[in-house]
């Protein structure tokens, strides 16, 4: 993961993290960061412009269902987003 792009290489899921969660791409400072940059013991490092705010998330009223707007798909990811 020393060489890992974090956003420009497909290195979790089935896609980059550039293309899955856009809305946050936008928000990072360094977007030519590598893997072991952002993931360290402990945690996740970020570098926003700013810091996401709850509108990212919207429930859906009447379903059990959280639509997320970071992500291409809208779909709440608890894995990539932990």
């Amino acid at each position: 993961m020393h060489d890992t792009l974090f956003w420009f290489d497909q290195w979790c899921g089935n896609g980059t993290f550039k293309y899955m969660f856009p809305n946050l791409y936008k928000l990072e400072n360094k977007k030519h960061c590598k893997v072991n940059d952002v993931i360290q013991i402990g945690g996740a490092t970020w570098d926003w412009v700013s810091i996401p705010s709850s509108r990212c998330f919207n429930y859906l009223v009447g379903g059990d269902l959280w639509k997320c707007d970071i992500s291409r798909d809208g779909m709440y990811h608890v894995d990539f987003l932990r």
